[in-house]
């Protein structure tokens, strides 16, 4: 009987020790530093440039002319503009590079594009036609000559532009005359080359405000055999 009393009262001692020592859960830790990201890997090579398509050579091959504009555009803005004409029109019976005998003058003269050219779509191009006295001699002189800028679109930092298309004859209707410095002619190539320079006035061009114009040609003209 007594050994009975002892063991529940030993059950009992054990169960309020238990529950003496299961206390509250304490509060979650504060959450961990995230980790950091890992870096990114390194860009690839550059792939090599692709090739000129087909007629790219022939379109160019016959030389370029270059076009610097100096001054402001209709809104004021301040023009510092150049760019270069390269391409020569392959049709045989309108070639836009040829030379021509009058009677006592040689007229070199020829047509490059901005683009492909194309004779219903594209009219963007400068020509040059130069009318020179005594040609091949110590005594050889240009009497007359003229730049065409036709359809050219000048556009600015901005993506703002004005279209120039105007033709400028030298010493004429606001036109300075146009200097040609450099100039040289291979008759055995016809392989011509020069630097050339004028200033136009407000009133005849379409950027409406004076105008310095400059550039420089390396071109190949053709003749036509008869």
């Amino acid at each position: 009987m007594k050994t009975r009393k002892l063991l529940r009262i030993t059950v009992l001692t054990m169960s309020l020790v238990m529950l003496s020592c299961s206390g509250d859960d304490g509060k979650d830790g504060m959450d961990g530093i995230d980790g950091v990201n890992g870096t990114n890997g390194t860009n690839g090579q550059d792939g090599a440039n692709g090739t000129n398509g087909i007629g790219f050579e022939e379109l160019t091959k016959y030389g370029h002319a270059t076009l610097q504009l100096n001054g402001n555009r209709p809104d004021g803005v301040t023009i510092d503009y150049s760019t270069i004409f390269k391409f020569t029109q392959t049709n045989g019976e309108t070639y836009s590079s040829n030379i021509l005998y009058m009677e006592k003058d040689v007229v070199l003269q020829f047509t490059r594009f901005y683009s492909s050219p194309d004779d219903y779509f594209n009219g963007n191009f400068i020509h040059f036609y130069i009318q020179i006295s005594n040609f091949g001699e110590t005594t050889q002189a240009i009497n007359y000559s003229e730049v065409q800028v036709q359809g050219h679109p000048v556009i600015g930092t901005d993506n703002k532009y004005f279209i120039l298309d105007d033709l400028y004859e030298s010493n004429t209707n606001g036109t300075s005359e146009i200097e040609y410095t450099d100039f040289n002619f291979n008759p055995e190539d016809n392989h011509l080359t020069f630097n050339y320079s004028f200033f136009v006035d407000a009133s005849a061009n379409d950027s409406t405000h004076p105008l310095h114009v400059k550039g420089s040609a390396d071109v190949y003209l053709l003749e036509e055999v008869q």
